[in-house]
């Protein structure tokens, strides 16, 4: 019989193996912590699989995917943008209308409130066409046309546009009715 080695005999290594060794004894007993450790990898998988689960419920069902495909194209509407002198810089605003040689604009912004917490109308697509969200003011505005500056197309949604056209219609009549009260206030020089 050849000799072992230290190495040899622990692990096993060369000549006979006994069932009584203490190599193999070694073996056997290291084998029960190996199936717990399995046992617990099975739990641990099975809870990345309800992770999992839970993570594909997040998704976006197939229905809003395919409700969006079948929605009708947007009607854009061409408008004519230009930025407003005024005392904080100057901002954009849509040209509506023209009357008297000023324009008749409703002012653009990215914030959806102004002021004393009243709301500014939510535009479907930004008229800019820069994929930002973006707010109408509510109240048109009528100025000299000297005042505005940077002309540049934009588009609108239909609805947007109307809206748009809506608050001009108000603040172009309410310029109009101005006028004419100082006109008739004036007293002719005799």
């Amino acid at each position: 019989m050849a000799k072992k080695g230290f190495l040899g005999t622990l692990f096993g290594g060369g000549g006979k193996r006994s069932g009584g060794s203490r190599a193999s004894k070694g073996r056997s007993t290291s084998s029960k912590p190996k199936a717990r450790s399995s046992a617990l990898k099975r739990t641990s998988s099975a809870s990345k699989t309800t992770s999992q689960a839970k993570r594909q419920t997040k998704t976006p069902s197939t229905k809003r995917t395919a409700k969006k495909a079948y929605e009708k194209p947007m009607a854009l509407m061409p408008v004519t943008i230009k930025d407003h002198r005024d005392k904080n810089g100057g901002h954009h605003h849509i040209v509506v209308d023209n009357v008297d040689d000023k324009h008749v604009s409703v002012g653009l912004t990215t914030h959806s409130k102004k002021g004393k917490n009243s709301t500014n109308y939510k535009c479907q697509t930004s008229p800019l066409v820069d994929g930002k969200e973006s707010y109408m003011r509510r109240q048109a505005q009528v100025a000299p046309k000297n005042e505005y500056y940077n002309p540049r197309n934009g588009k609108m949604e239909l609805g947007d546009y109307n809206r748009a056209q809506e608050y001009g219609e108000r603040a172009k009549k309410k310029y109009l009715e101005k006028k004419s009260k100082k006109n008739s206030n004036e007293v002719p020089n005799t």
